[in-house]
């Protein structure tokens, strides 16, 4: 079969009806000379202009959290778009959880949809993919999915799950065991997870679950009790829509601003990538 990738420009390039000359685009990070390589998705970039990118293929999860309005919706389509724009339906799938049938439904058609769930309780289809792959691996003597499609006739495509409002999910034992086992070692077999949730992180969030993700954003850092909740210094509190505060897996705490993604983005890669995909 046959794939052409997205070119940026299909993105918007100028900041129309953004009021403040801090937002940026998506089209702008993109369009950087640091953005090349496949599995790399954009985050967002510093007051001083430096860019910031995560190499998703080291990466087994990532946590966002916001409330309405936040930015928190924003980053994930720039996450999602991003990775569409380097990416083949061969090398890369998404599976997406989607209660509230509203954010995610923009992706129902593109041939990368490995499946999209509305109602669910737990991961076990996960974890029944991640146990496949294990036993593949190790019937291979390979460690990893690299090595695996070195060799391999067939790639494996590395799975990404996209979890919008995660909600009172996290209050389940089935789907936290799930969760841990995800985080624990899914980029070893190209499973990764995105994990949103608009929910204040106190009311549900164990510490120790929260540690086993490789970074967590916050944008909606409003009180100096939520700052603690999370280890995170609290010196300069989020006010703004799209600032956010990441904290890595080194316990480094940086600012970003993320990027403004115009419904239009949305529409004109999803439109490219089904009508220039032939099986």
């Amino acid at each position: 079969m046959e794939y052409i990738l997205p070119s940026k420009n299909l993105l918007e390039k100028e900041r129309k009806n953004l009021d403040n000359d801090k937002y940026y685009t998506l089209y702008e990070i993109i369009d950087h000379k640091d953005f090349e390589e496949k599995f790399a998705c954009v985050l967002g970039k510093k007051d001083d202009g430096e860019y910031y990118y995560l190499k998703l293929s080291n990466v087994s999860g990532v946590f966002i959290s916001g409330e309405t309005g936040s930015g928190k919706s924003m980053l994930l389509h720039a996450i999602i778009l991003s990775l569409l724009m380097e990416n083949g339906p061969d090398d890369m799938k998404f599976i997406f959880y989607d209660k509230r049938k509203v954010e995610l439904n923009s992706y129902i058609t593109i041939p990368h949809l490995f499946d999209i769930l509305y109602d669910f309780n737990d991961m076990k289809d996960i974890i029944t993919l991640l146990d496949y792959r294990k036993d593949l691996f190790i019937s291979k003597r390979v460690t990893n999915i690299e090595e695996y499609n070195k060799e391999a006739n067939k790639r494996l495509p590395r799975i990404v799950i996209v979890i919008d409002e995660v909600g009172d999910l996290l209050n389940k034992d089935v789907f936290k065991n799930s969760l841990i086992q995800i985080l624990s070692e899914g980029y070893k077999y190209g499973i990764h997870l995105i994990m949103a949730t608009s929910s204040y992180l106190k009311d549900y969030y164990d510490n120790k679950i929260l540690d086993l993700f490789s970074y967590v954003l916050t944008f909606d850092l409003a009180s100096h009790e939520q700052a603690k909740f999370i280890k995170i210094d609290d010196t300069h509190l989020l006010n703004a829509h799209g600032d956010a505060k990441i904290k890595c897996r080194t316990d480094d705490v940086v600012d970003l601003q993320t990027p403004y993604v115009y419904a239009s983005d949305i529409e004109n890669v999803v439109n490219f990538i089904n009508n220039n995909y032939t099986k």
